[in-house]
């Protein structure tokens, strides 16, 4: 068996400002991994799979190019379960990362719109890369916030449709929220109105990006060396 090897990591490994390796990332390139992020997600729930635990840090980076043909995909199906629409209490407990679970799942509810929730999350932090919900203390604030429909800020530096794609994802009654094939529309709506927010691009370092590819290119390749030699 052939598995692919990513040699620029996880999405949560330089996303946030508080991460050693962070970088500022285009706009453009945010939107392209909301679109891949949609799609491979509409392709698990077309084949009755939900996955549970969507977050950056299971986001693996194929490219930092906004016009390659993958950005990112999918990872870390530990918690990923085949089912018919939806998944009662005692049938799993716990799954999930609380920052990321959508407030049924607090309760052992699990549905398909559960992921679409862990996406408008997602989204948020892709924007704005900081962590979600640091200004709470623990897991119990943060279930206790969610559970009483309050939400992450959304403030005016964040185009008005992309915080339209984040609050129908992240809607309290999770039939209200869109399927991914309707998320996919929403995302694709946003993108055409990049060229209207080039001044979020502000920051945006394409040498460090390029140089951060480079360095991660050059220790896998020296790992690979380093395995032949042994």
């Amino acid at each position: 068996m052939v598995i692919q090897f990513f040699v620029l990591g996880s999405l949560g490994e330089f996303l946030r400002k508080d991460r050693q390796d962070y970088l500022k990332l285009p706009y453009k390139l945010k939107i392209r991994m909301l679109f891949d992020t949609a799609k491979g997600m509409q392709f698990l729930h077309e084949n009755r799979i939900m996955h549970l635990d969507l977050k950056p840090d299971n986001l693996l980076v194929n490219s930092l190019d906004p016009h390659s043909v993958c950005s990112v995909k999918i990872t870390d199906f530990g918690t990923s379960r085949f089912v018919k629409k939806t998944m009662k209490k005692n049938e799993d407990k716990g799954l999930g990362t609380p920052v990321y679970a959508a407030p049924e799942t607090f309760h052992d509810e699990y549905t398909y719109s559960g992921d679409v929730y862990s996406y408008g999350i997602t989204a948020w932090e892709i924007f704005y890369q900081e962590e979600p919900y640091k200004e709470l203390k623990s897991v119990f604030e943060i279930k206790d916030h969610v559970e009483k429909g309050k939400r992450l800020i959304l403030d005016k530096s964040m185009p008005p449709d992309y915080a339209q794609l984040i609050q129908s994802c992240w809607k309290q009654d999770g039939k209200e929220r869109p399927t991914f094939d309707q998320v996919t529309k929403l995302v694709v709506k946003v993108d055409d109105e990049v060229a209207a927010h080039t001044g979020l691009d502000d920051g945006v370092s394409q040498e460090k990006i390029d140089e951060f590819a480079m360095k991660r290119t050059e220790k896998m390749q020296k790992q690979i060396n380093d395995l032949y030699r042994n």
